[in-house]
Formats: structure tokens, sequence, C-alpha cells
């Protein structure tokens, strides 16, 4: 390890270590806090992958991640107690947001994977709670055919239409030459291959049944593919991605309006 390496191996240690001495006295009901301290410490340990340049292990440390969020706002919906993995996650999530404060170094890419997992908890979580069938990619093999082709997931609406989605977060603008938090959404086609689409396509119709797979598979698919960059600022989601009701419906116009398009196979 060079020295500028050791040096910010330290700096980040010495943070993390007091985060966690601080939290490892909180009183947690039924919860054990060393397991929950643990955990975010092997986390932690995930998101060097991202740092290295590892492309298959940085995209499935950033699919856990935002899947994880999105499984906190889904618990949350439906009126659950917290669980392990919702104590853990937000901890986590506490303790990125520490080591941004804290202008440890690389805090620039510790806040852009932060955002970036929260802005497609967010969406997923937007979709599903408006009639949508979401499905991320879960599994290795799912990460490699979806995630590095340009999808990090896909949703279905409730007339069959198929969306394969790449987000990306949006924090600030310049304006003036000041930063200014960004709360626009924006969208942009992108172009995949038949062999991504068409192994989305049969990653689907394994998932399980659905009640939206007889009209995405009932005759020619149709589908939309597009870039959308979902705004991550304090006035446009919470620490943990639930994206605010005017955002919400800017999303969701864009996905009304989408220009669907016809799959030749």
């Amino acid at each position: 390890m060079m020295e500028e390496e050791k040096e910010i191996f330290t700096r980040q240690l010495s943070v993390v270590d007091s985060f966690l001495a601080r939290r490892k006295n909180l009183i947690l009901p039924g919860f054990d806090q060393e397991i929950i301290i643990d955990k975010v410490r092997k986390r932690l340990e995930g998101i060097k992958a991202v740092f290295g340049g590892d492309c298959l292990e940085g995209a499935i440390f950033n699919q856990n991640f935002s899947y994880d969020l999105y499984q906190k706002m889904m618990e949350v919906q439906r009126g659950r107690g917290k669980s392990l993995v919702q104590r853990e996650i937000e901890m986590f999530v506490e303790l990125l947001e520490e080591l941004y404060k804290q202008n440890v170094p690389q805090k620039d890419l510790i806040h852009q994977v932060l955002c970036g997992a929260k802005a497609q908890a967010g969406l997923m979580f937007t979709l599903s709670k408006n009639g949508f069938w979401v499905i991320p990619p879960r599994t290795e093999e799912e990460i490699k055919k979806m995630d590095l082709h340009g999808v990090d997931f896909a949703a279905v609406n409730p007339q069959g239409v198929l969306f394969l989605i790449e987000v990306k977060s949006l924090y600030k603008t310049l304006h003036g030459g000041r930063p200014t938090e960004n709360r626009s959404v924006r969208v942009q086609p992108i172009s995949l291959t038949a062999r991504t689409i068409a192994e989305t396509l049969s990653l689907i119709s394994r998932r399980g049944e659905h009640s939206y797979q007889k009209n995405l598979f009932s005759g020619r698919i149709r589908y939309v593919a597009f870039k959308i960059a979902v705004p991550t600022g304090g006035n446009s989601m919470d620490r943990y991605g639930r994206i605010v009701p005017k955002i919400e419906k800017l999303i969701l116009n864009e996905f009304e309006k989408a220009k669907v398009k016809v799959w030749a196979g």
C-alpha cells in the first residue's frame, strides 16, 4: 500500500470507528447492536470494489445497496416494524453521510455511491407504489446481463409495456458559479442490443408469475429504453431515498409520455 493510500485509509477508518463507537451505546430494543455494527462494517468493505474499478463487484454492491433501501421503503409502506436489515441500512446511510461531512478523501465518490443508490431505490419505490411491476437484477448472472449492459432495472406497467431503465442521480448544478440543488427530472433515450433486451425478457419470464406477464408477452413486445436522472437533494427525497410528491409527479409524467417502441425480436 502506498503512503497516500495509507493516509486515505487511516483517515476514513478514524471517522468510521468514531461513528460506530457512538452508535454502539444506543439502545435498540430487540436488536443486538454489535451484530448491526458488524454488518455495517462488512457492507463498508464492499464499497472498496466501487473505488477500485471492479465493474462487476461494484455493480453487485450498488445493486444490493439500492435494493435494501427499496425494501426498507416497502416495509415502511406496509406498516411493518423495523427489521435488522432496516436498522443496518439506516446506520450505513448515516455512516456514509458522516464520511462525506467529515471531508474524508474520496468523499465525492462516497457521496456519488450514496446518491446513486438512493436514486435507484427511490425510483423503484415510486414506480412500485404507482402500479408498476419492478424487476431489479438480484443474482450475479442477472447483474452481468442487465446492469453491465446499461439496464439498472426493468419495470412493467399494467398495460404490459416494458421499461428498461438506466438511473443516474442529480444533486447540484452551477448557476452563476454557485451550486444550486437540482430539482429537475431528465430523460434521455438509450440504445440497447437485441441480446440485452432478450435476456431481460428471459429473466422476467423466470421471475415468477405476475398478472402483468400476460399483457407483456401477448403479441409483440412493446418497450421503452431510457436513462433517467433523478434529483437526490434534500428537497427532492429524504435521507433514505423516498421521493417527495412533487418530484414523483414529474417522474410519472415522463413515464406516461415516453415513446413506446415495438421489439422486432
